[in-house]
């Protein structure tokens, strides 16, 4: 949808009622526009709901006061809409709102609409309703487990990687819970003691059960982990540490 934008003003109005032509306004003076949106989601949960905040900068506000802005956020399939309100923030030209969302959501991409009235110090006001300002993607959460074994290990014995990934799964009756994730690419890091950052170790596929293995040479102490990236379905996630101590 195109953004639709309304300006009038009184003086306007009253020479258009005598049949004269008001003055023209140039649109970078009396328009209101967005200048950047974003979005925080967390991902879809188990049980409770998840919050969605919204921020809304708008340009150049010191000409104007923004009066009664809201958000629309609706699924790319139509499935899923939420209406709320912004509020300002100590920037007159940033504004905020959150909403929470349960696990029955559509996830993938969300369409972010925006709607404001702006009041111009000359009498003018300026109204934005665009059904498409940004996007953003709604996802369900993953788990992914790590545990590195033998511990203690000999130094230069072989040490194994292992873990399972999940993800939530709705269905539509009853209630959501973690399934096995197959076909996922786990990377797996190693943070030696007393070195930092952590180093990619190498990558792994999970099975059909959602499992995955690699093994290493142990070669000195520090903590194992392991991320999944995750996809425009599926957030990311990164496992806890788990410390082996090499002797």
């Amino acid at each position: 949808m195109m953004k639709k934008t309304l300006v009038a003003s009184a003086l306007s109005v009253g020479l258009a009622l005598v049949g004269m032509a008001a003055p023209a306004q140039a649109a970078s003076d009396d328009s209101l526009s967005v200048q950047s949106v974003k979005v925080s989601a967390e991902p879809l949960k188990s049980s409770g709901k998840s919050k969605i905040t919204v921020t809304v900068d708008f340009y150049g506000t010191s000409r104007y006061s923004i009066d009664a802005p809201d958000v629309t956020l609706e699924s790319d399939n139509g499935y899923g809409w939420e209406y709320f309100e912004l509020k300002a923030t100590s920037r007159g030209d940033i504004w905020r709102g959150t909403t929470y969302v349960d696990n029955s959501n559509p996830v993938g991409k969300w369409w972010v609409g925006v709607d404001a009235w702006a009041d111009f110090a000359n009498g003018n006001y300026d109204y934005i309703s665009d059904d498409y300002e940004s996007t953003f993607y709604l996802k369900r959460s993953t788990q992914i487990s790590l545990n590195a074994t033998p511990e203690p290990v000999k130094k230069g014995s072989a040490i194994s990687v292992v873990g399972t990934v999940k993800a939530l799964k709705v269905p539509s009756y009853g209630s959501a819970y973690y399934t096995p994730f197959s076909g996922r690419t786990v990377k797996l890091y190693f943070d030696p003691t007393g070195s930092s950052p952590k180093r990619y170790a190498g990558s792994v596929t999970t099975n059909s059960h959602g499992k995955y293995s690699k093994r290493f040479t142990a070669k000195q102490d520090g903590v194992w982990s392991a991320t999944y990236a995750g996809n425009s379905l599926y957030a990311s996630h990164v496992s806890t540490g788990d410390f082996v101590d090499v002797r």
